[in-house]
């Protein structure tokens, strides 16, 4: 996968901002699917109400451009034991 983001990235103009931010994009996904186990219960007897993602903790807001997200507050992380959005 790396291969492809450098040959993804040299097609990319760098002093262009649509392009910075599409990559910008495609790092993120590409970093982001790594830790997608983070998100993941091992078994289904092993999941914990205050450590895992329930859909009370799922809520939509408008964002500052009128645009309608999703905001995931994730209870924990391995660093942080609080409740993080």
């Amino acid at each position: 996968m790396p291969d492809y983001i450098i040959k993804i990235k040299e097609k990319l103009d760098m002093d262009n901002t649509l392009d910075v931010a599409v990559f910008a994009c495609l790092m993120t996904c590409f970093y982001t699917a790594g830790r997608v186990r983070e998100f993941m219960v091992k078994q289904l007897d092993s999941f914990n109400i205050n450590t895992h993602i329930t859909l009370a903790r799922l809520r939509e807001e408008v964002d500052q451009n009128s645009l309608q997200v999703t905001v995931l507050q994730i209870p924990c992380t391995k660093t942080s034991p609080d409740s993080e959005e």
